[in-house]
């Protein structure tokens, strides 16, 4: 039975500040930082320790670190705690510019990360259309899209759906409330041979992991197909499609992280190696820039 740490999901090579990380040999606790920043939300941080990186039973979150951020050598300031290990600041990172975390804690060894986030890839459009298999239909989604061919790219997609809402009452005049959606990650299937790794845990997939090297410069498309039984739970059906443009650092902590999930626990197989760009802790700061695109689908009557 596995058990995964709470870092958002929500994911090689050993360098200078960067290490992988066998799961299962650290048995003194450590610092865990985790954060994924892009330029639509502001800079949140996460910090935790643990006796090893995928440990929720002993998992402490920690309250009283020093989180500066920096830029350029100029310091940005510092993070504020907020609860539950997050420590935020009111500012939003911009594409393109190295962001440098540095994480003090009494009695650890100072954590330090660097990261940037890439320019955005756009989504050109969303083509569905209805397939049949085994009896059953389902939507096929063909996500288009343009790679640079002027940079290395990674990416990773995330379909979700609207999954509820709840309303924020700020007076008796329903016209002062706010409504405020919600979504979920929902299960799809794809055979395109570009996809190197799948984020899946029971029946849920969380996205799909790859890079440019076989389909640098090219008009894309990633074909994704959702089941029937999924979109015949509501009558209506928001459907969202993220395509995120990651960092290198964050494209490889992403893809160890789904190899961990994938694990089967064999008694003789292969150490897992979960990979980390904090150096002195574990975890990752990783940049991130995505578009987003959506459909609208209709239960059948």
């Amino acid at each position: 039975m596995k058990r995964i740490f709470l870092i958002s999901f929500c994911i090689s090579i050993l360098l200078s500040c960067e290490k992988e990380v066998d799961i299962n040999i650290k048995t003194e606790p450590l610092i865990v930082v985790n954060s994924f920043f892009n330029p639509d939300s502001i800079i949140k941080v996460n910090i935790s320790k643990g006796l090893n990186i995928f440990d929720t039973l002993n998992v402490l979150f920690i309250d009283n670190a020093n989180i500066e951020l920096l830029t350029d050598n100029q310091s940005l300031g510092f993070l504020k705690y907020d609860k539950d290990g997050n420590y935020l600041m009111n500012f939003k990172p911009v594409e393109n510019k190295k962001y440098h975390l540095q994480v003090t804690v009494p009695e650890f060894a100072k954590c330090e990360a660097s990261d940037v986030i890439p320019a955005k890839t756009n989504i050109i459009s969303v083509d569905t259309s209805t397939v049949y298999k085994n009896y059953t239909d389902g939507l096929e989604c063909k996500i288009n899209f343009l790679d640079n061919p002027e940079t290395e790219n990674y990416y990773l997609l995330d379909i979700k759906a609207i999954a509820g809402y709840y309303i924020i009452q700020h007076s008796n005049n329903e016209d002062d409330n706010d409504t405020t959606y919600f979504e979920q990650s929902i299960d799809f299937e794809t055979d395109d041979d570009f996809v190197e790794e799948k984020i899946e845990s029971g029946n849920i997939m969380y996205g799909i992991i790859f890079s440019d090297k076989l389909i640098n410069g090219k008009l894309n498309k990633i074909t994704v197909e959702i089941d029937n039984g999924i979109l015949q739970v509501k009558d209506k059906n928001v459907i969202k499609f993220y395509l995120k443009k990651i960092s290198k650092d964050y494209y490889l902590y992403a893809k160890s992280y789904a190899r961990y999930l994938n694990y089967d626990d064999e008694l003789f197989g292969e150490p897992i190696q979960v990979y980390s760009n904090i150096k002195n802790g574990f975890g990752i700061f990783g940049g991130y820039n995505q578009d987003v695109d959506s459909i609208v689908y209709y239960r059948k009557k």
